[in-house]
């Protein structure tokens, strides 16, 4: 169903929901006042009378006991035929709106992520890695069963930003992405520091000193160091596909220095077959949230469902649990020791 459309028979919907919830309980009064409505009802008055007045025989000479008795009892089957039937139309308009929702969560969605361990990668056609558990956890949680994804991160990030019923993680949040996608997040915290190769130290002391070594191999994927770095006033800086790039330019010393994560080093270089060789500088890059982009016309109610699941792993603590576990699982998968 188109969203317009979607929108459209939601709000007819809503609205019907609310008059029949108005018409049934009227609003602007408190519990003590509600039965009053009744009144209206068949019955009602007798009924309120029985309970509240002992002088009933007195409002109907000539009745007698049993006559008073069978009129209570048939009065009082009236009110809670009208309460049964009360019931059932408030369920009727939970169940029209829900009706209404359901295209909105259950529609398809295409998952797309790529290849940056621990986050992210593949194992004997399997994929894994920290962020995708999170993301199967919300997945678990809402009940979407949407499968993965690995794409080269330019192909993932065009589909992601044109075509409807997509998302991308594990994106970097940047301003200047954030009126691109809708976002989920953050899965997690992520801290980017400068790293050299350990046969040929830089020497810096802090971002000035970076902004002033001949080239910094940086990313225009996932992290977009080049975005990020080049706002921070750096000019010294090479435009890489991949993220796995710098990794390689500073292991060939080509390049001085590279950003990443202290997670992600020791894969990078593990996938390059040069362990142990990158050095972290201790300067500080930056620091960003990972998270999940949607494309812009997802609807909202889904963005809140992801975000909600997501919000309550993160209350719950299972959120820490499952970064530990999937942690662990990448450095068993590439024999990577702590």
């Amino acid at each position: 169903m188109p969203n317009s459309n979607r929108k459209r028979s939601a709000r007819v919907f809503t609205r019907f929901s609310a008059w029949a919830l108005r018409s049934l309980r009227p609003c602007g009064q408190s519990s003590r006042d509600k039965a009053a409505n009744l009144e209206l009802l068949p019955g009602w008055p007798t009924w309120r009378s029985a309970r509240q007045s002992p002088g009933l025989a007195a409002r109907h000479p000539g009745e007698d006991a049993s006559i008073r008795r069978f009129r209570i009892s048939m009065t009082s089957t009236t009110l809670s035929l009208h309460r049964a039937i009360l019931a059932r139309a408030r369920r009727l308009a939970a169940i029209c709106c829900l009706l209404v929702w359901a295209p909105v969560l259950a529609g398809p969605l295409q998952l797309m992520t790529e290849d940056w361990p621990p986050f992210n990668y593949e194992k004997d056609g399997e994929v894994k890695g920290i962020s995708v558990a999170i993301v199967r956890a919300i997945q678990q949680e809402i009940g979407d069963d949407s499968s993965i994804r690995i794409l080269p991160w330019n192909r993932a990030y065009a589909l992601t930003l044109h075509t409807p019923g997509t998302a991308l993680f594990s994106a970097v949040r940047l301003e200047e992405r954030e009126a691109l996608f809708k976002w989920v997040s953050p899965l997690m915290e992520t801290e980017y520091y400068f790293f050299e190769n350990r046969d040929a130290p830089t020497g810096i002391r802090s971002i000035e000193d970076a902004k002033q070594v001949p080239m910094i191999a940086a990313s225009i994927s996932t992290n977009s160091d080049y975005i990020r770095l080049s706002a921070m006033g750096f000019t010294n800086l090479s435009q890489l596909d991949t993220i796995s790039s710098p990794a390689r330019l500073l292991l060939y010393k080509r390049a001085d220095l590279g950003v990443m994560s202290p997670l992600t080093q020791r894969f990078q270089e593990f996938q390059a077959g040069m362990p142990d060789q990158l050095v972290n500088t201790g300067v500080l890059a930056y620091s960003q949230p990972l998270a999940i982009a949607f494309n812009l016309k997802t609807d909202d109610a889904r963005i809140r469902v992801w975000q909600q699941a997501l919000d309550g792993l993160r209350r719950s603590g299972a959120l820490k649990r499952i970064t530990a576990e999937a942690l662990e699982e990448a450095e068993a998968d590439y024999a990577i020791a702590r």
